[in-house]
């Protein structure tokens, strides 16, 4: 018995004299480096881009060039939103410098054009049993800065109620009939008058309309384009008499006033 306490109190003795085991963890600077070191995960064709037989390879380049057809789709949209835009304000500008330059020719068209007006002035008036016959003295001038052709001048007589005023010279005014068998046809420089002679008839009406009537003087610009510048006025004459016409032997009154107002009917082109 005695033989087996010894042995067995000497290998206590030894294991508790025996030094520690000690257990070493790696440092900080040890873990961040064995991090760092860590591969990045295979996409299937790291090192290998030319691999086709990797599915995992396929799938990883499929997607990168999805990525990159899309960056290319949203620089070729911005690109052609761009170019839009830059057309548009090109067509814009190209309008609105067509439109200006339009208008500018216009002005210039007009600034350089013929323009006719007239006064009138009574003439001679004689009156018979059936009505009157009045001439009438137009002045044209021409208060532009070329020359205007083939000037002529043309009256029509109406008696009027103010109903029908634009009826009866509207159409005489707007027509394109500017001569007739007496008419005359002038050319007047800038500056330059001439005098026309028209004659109204007037026939007797006892509804005592206001006999009213229309002058047209028509001519054309130096580039044959015509144009017209019409007006209308009452009228008003004042008789005496009767005496005998030598020639004819019928009564005739001869005028001792006339007198002219402007009627609300014109037209001027």
């Amino acid at each position: 018995m005695k033989r087996l306490l010894v042995p067995g109190l000497a290998l206590l003795l030894g294991a508790a004299n025996a030094p520690a085991v000690q257990t070493k963890y790696p440092s900080s600077k040890a873990q961040a480096a064995a991090v760092a070191t860590v591969p990045e995960p295979d996409r299937g064709c790291l090192g290998k881009p030319s691999d086709r037989s990797s599915e995992l390879c396929a799938q990883w380049s499929a997607v990168d060039v999805s990525a990159a057809a899309l960056k290319w789709s949203e620089a070729s949209f911005w690109l052609g939103f761009i170019g839009a835009a830059l057309g548009l304000l090109t067509t814009v500008a190209a309008f609105l410098a067509a439109r200006y330059a339009k208008k500018a020719f216009e002005a210039a068209e007009i600034d350089l054009r013929p323009w006719l007006q007239f006064t009138i002035e009574p003439g001679w008036a004689s009156g018979r049993d059936d009505g009157y016959t009045a001439a009438i003295v137009v002045k044209a001038t021409n208060i532009g800065r070329t020359p205007a052709t083939d000037v002529s001048c043309l009256s029509e007589t109406h008696r009027y109620d103010n109903r029908a005023m634009e009826d009866h010279f509207l159409p005489f005014f707007k027509s394109d009939v500017f001569t007739d068998q007496n008419t005359e046809l002038v050319s007047l420089l800038p500056g330059e008058s001439y005098t026309f002679q028209v004659l109204s008839n007037v026939p007797n009406d006892d509804t005592k309309r206001i006999p009213t009537v229309g002058i047209k003087l028509g001519y054309k610009w130096s580039n044959g384009k015509r144009a017209r510048t019409c007006r209308a006025f009452h009228s008003d004459y004042r008789w005496e008499g009767p005496t005998i016409n030598p020639h004819t032997g019928n009564p005739q009154w001869h005028s001792t006033e006339q007198r002219f107002w402007v009627a609300p009917v014109n037209v001027t082109e």
